[in-house]
């Protein structure tokens, strides 16, 4: 099965709010497959910015799903899936029954027979006061059944896993940071 897709990555800097109350919603993870394709992550917003999770790594013989990043293709010779413009990339080809990896914020996904269909890598960010990754994709299975969830508040997808004797890595939730002068 391929690796789930990190969500979209968007960092504003200079963005102006009105004063008052606004709405923000922490996108969760998608949730983990025994079989097929794993789910894709929901969006995380503070109006009027949004950002989309990422997109489910495929299991069986599916392409992987759309989304920031996409996720990893499933099984033998299965596109991954697309990742937006701006906010992600696109998510690993399978190969000869290797699951390609999911996209990440930072690179594409690894097709299946590339460095075993590891995920791409996320982006740093120092908002939070320390170095942080997020929005890393999820390995491919490649004949590994041991299932990696990605972090809570980081948008890190899932690994996928070899066959459906085991349920697939959980892709991580989003997070929403706001720095501001006083």
């Amino acid at each position: 099965a391929g690796g789930g897709g990190g969500g979209g990555f968007l960092s504003l800097t200079n963005t102006n709010f009105v004063s008052g109350t606004h709405a923000v919603v922490v996108g969760a993870g998608g949730v983990k497959a025994s079989s097929g394709t794993g789910q894709s992550g929901f969006a995380s917003l503070i109006a009027p910015y949004y950002s989309v999770g990422g997109g489910g790594g495929a299991g069986g013989n599916f392409v992987g799903l759309q989304g920031g990043s996409g996720g990893g293709g499933g099984q033998s010779a299965n596109a991954g899936g697309a990742g937006l413009a701006g906010l992600g990339n696109d998510g690993g080809a399978s190969v000869s029954g290797r699951g390609g990896g999911g996209g990440g914020a930072g690179a594409a996904g690894n097709d299946g027979n590339v460095s075993n269909g590891t995920g791409g890598a996320g982006l740093a960010s120092s908002i939070s006061g320390s170095a942080v990754t997020f929005s890393a994709g999820g390995d491919g299975d490649n004949n590994v059944n041991i299932p990696v969830d990605g972090a809570a508040n980081t948008g890190n997808g899932g690994t996928g896993v070899d066959g459906g004797a085991t349920l697939s890595g959980s892709g991580g939730s989003g997070i929403v940071i706001i720095r501001y002068a006083v």
